[in-house]
C-alpha cells in the first residue's frame, strides 16, 4: 500500500518541476506497480558517482531544489 500511497503523492505534485510524469499505477496480481518516467540519473546514481559521500555544498543544494518542488 505504501507505493500507492507514494504514487498518489507524486500524482498530485505533478507539473512541477522535477516531479516525474506517472503514467499507471495500481495491482497487477500481488504486486502494486508504479509506471513513471524515467530521467538521466537518480539520487542513488549520483550518490554512488561521487564514492558514496556528498558535500555539504551539495546537500544543501539538493535540500533547496527539494523545498522548492514540495512548495
Amino acid at each position: 500500500m505504501q507505493l500507492l500511497y507514494e504514487a498518489k503523492i507524486i500524482k498530485n505534485l505533478q507539473g512541477g518541476k522535477g516531479i516525474p510524469k506517472i503514467y499507471w499505477y495500481g495491482t497487477d496480481g500481488e504486486y502494486n506497480v508504479m509506471v513513471m518516467q524515467l530521467f538521466k540519473d537518480n539520487m542513488e546514481e549520483l550518490f554512488v558517482n561521487c564514492r558514496r559521500k556528498f558535500s555539504l555544498k551539495t546537500v544543501l543544494m539538493s535540500g533547496e531544489q527539494f523545498v522548492c518542488v514540495i512548495s
